[in-house]
């Protein structure tokens, strides 16, 4: 059990509406032996002041007779936060405060201060360290939930305290007061919301340890195969060495009466192809689909020491994470896996797109999410057939030219310059992935045979800050390859300017342009890319003079 050289001592005050014994205080009066009751056995309570009544209540301190008290001391500001905020008759009590009290004029209603482990301190030191507050306002020697302080000679917890809500001030009200305001206090996060402490706890007896950094590994392509197809399949033996990650698809594109097949076929793969270097994920159902839960329990019971990356489709918010996150722990810890299968997101609906950074953060678990054009078209009402890319509609359109008598001629040939439909998505999805440590990948395109507009398509993503893409067919993996590898020239300059910037600060001209602080930043994400991705193909390393 742990023990603390420091309690939190807590004193309030309340100035009643009406005598105790008035029936329109009996709603208070009723409650407030079960109450007290509920503190006396709650977590880390250790002594609260009464008299033979079992309360506080007939203490009068103050020259106002209608100022009434409560006195009491606990282990930790946790503890009694939790009394105080999460125990539901505590919680009626505050919200229905209004009907028995009014502010107390010149006076805080509450203050807290720490004391020696096994000390009390008595009702002339807490009335003097609520006199110190009002006098002097929050310190070490008298604070409240909203400014508080951490016992002495303790270090701060590594994580942020809690913070809280203000009660709006209600000006037709005159119970409300800032002090009164602060016994309603409300955590700015959601009670579901996990405490930095418990996020990295497993989430099931037994199961792995979450990680805490996702590891980085080339993944410029994610490369699909259809576990049902048995001539495809034959192929992954000569595939895997020439992908980063090979992808078992068991949703879109596999028909209804395949999806056991292809379940199936995905952990023979598993257990008979060596995969090497190369990563193995796999895309499951979507969570609302009837093969869902099937594809999850068998792939993490059969093949889970062989699996990296389980993909989630069609993700609308951190609940779906959630829900999957508890079951694939439970899961592993049946199957004894010695280290947690990582999530993969995708975004394919509105929704999705507007939770994307609660998606991010949702679990650690989450190693990074991808855009899924074709469906979100579809959920946004998008007018476009197309998987991924462009549309000739989608332009900015120059000026029209003059026409002989001087006038803007609107029926000429004008310039059109095609834009990208995606761009504000990747955008949006590349930042809440960078916020969270987690990568950002383009999806499909579709159009297997221009190559030359999946590489532009391919480019416009790896420049926003995407790590690779969805390769559909074989022709496509060299595509993202070469798009998702800085090209040697780029590396060259690149540690170029790092070389020439010695310590990284400060700026320098180099070959007529400025380069500075930020300049080596961008350089040191291309180099460390390419070191990184030349370990994996030793073509690139040549090429980058590794």
């Amino acid at each position: 059990m742990a023990t603390h050289r420091w309690n939190l001592a807590q004193f309030n005050i309340a100035k009643m509406r009406y005598p105790l014994d008035d029936d329109r205080m009996a709603g208070f009066v009723d409650q407030l032996d079960a109450v007290n009751a509920i503190a006396d056995e709650s977590p880390g309570f250790v002594w609260r002041h009464q008299t033979g009544e079992g309360h506080s209540t007939s203490i009068r301190m103050f020259d106002d007779s209608d100022v009434i008290i409560n006195f009491s001391v606990w282990e930790t500001i946790e503890s009694l936060h939790d009394f105080t905020y999460r125990r539901c008759q505590h919680r009626t009590l505050l919200r229905r405060r209004r009907e028995w009290f009014k502010p107390v004029p010149d006076m805080p209603v509450t203050v807290m201060w720490w004391v020696p482990a096994g000390e009390i301190p008595s009702l002339d030191d807490a009335r003097g360290r609520l006199e110190h507050l009002r006098d002097n306002g929050p310190s070490e020697e008298a604070f409240t939930f909203r400014h508080r302080h951490s016992a002495p000679d303790t270090e701060r917890p590594p994580h942020a305290p809690p913070q809280y809500h203000q009660v709006p001030d209600d000006p037709t009200d005159p119970t409300v007061n800032g002090d009164l305001r602060e016994l309603v206090a409300r955590p700015l996060v959601s009670v579901g919301v996990k405490p930095p402490r418990d996020f990295y706890a497993p989430l099931a007896v037994g199961a792995p340890r979450p990680v805490i950094e996702i590891p980085v590994r080339p993944s410029r392509m994610i490369h699909f195969f259809a576990p049902s197809n048995a001539k495809m399949v034959a192929k992954i033996p000569q595939i895997a060495p020439t992908v980063d990650v090979l992808l078992g698809n068991l949703e879109d594109g596999i028909p209804a009466g395949d999806k056991e097949a292809a379940r199936a076929g995905l952990v023979d793969v598993g257990k008979t192809v060596d995969m090497g270097d190369t990563q193995l994920w796999t895309r499951v159902n979507s969570l609302d689909s009837p093969w869902c839960l099937d594809d999850v329990t068998t792939l993490v019971s059969e093949i889970g020491d062989k699996l990296d990356v389980i993909m989630l489709p069609k993700v609308e918010g951190p609940e779906d994470i959630h829900y999957a996150d508890r079951l694939v722990a439970q899961l592993e810890a049946r199957a004894r896996l010695a280290r947690p299968i990582l999530f993969h997101a995708i975004l394919e609906t509105a929704r999705g797109v507007a939770n994307v950074e609660a998606i991010a953060g949702s679990s650690p678990r989450m190693q990074g999410i991808s855009l899924g054009p074709a469906d979100l078209a579809a959920n946004r009402g998008m007018k476009t057939t197309r998987v991924g890319g462009g549309h000739p509609d989608y332009v900015v359109q120059g000026d029209p030219p003059l026409g002989a008598d001087g006038t803007p001629d609107i029926h000429a040939p004008r310039d059109r310059y095609q834009q990208d439909l995606w761009h504000y998505t990747i955008a949006r999805m590349v930042d809440a992935c960078v916020t969270y440590g987690i990568q950002p990948f383009y999806g499909p395109f579709g159009d297997i045979a221009d190559t030359v507009a999946c590489e532009a398509q391919f480019r416009n993503a790896y420049l926003l800050g995407c790590v690779g893409a969805w390769s559909l067919h074989p022709k496509q993996i060299d595509v993202a390859k070469r798009v998702f590898s800085p090209r040697p020239d780029d590396v060259v300059q690149a540690q170029r300017v790092i070389d020439a910037m010695g310590d990284g600060t400060g700026a320098i001209m180099l070959d007529g342009k400025m380069e500075d602080d930020a300049s080596v930043k961008q350089c040191r994400v291309v180099v460390e890319l390419a070191k990184s991705l030349a370990v994996r193909d030793p073509e690139l390393a040549a090429g980058y003079g590794f």
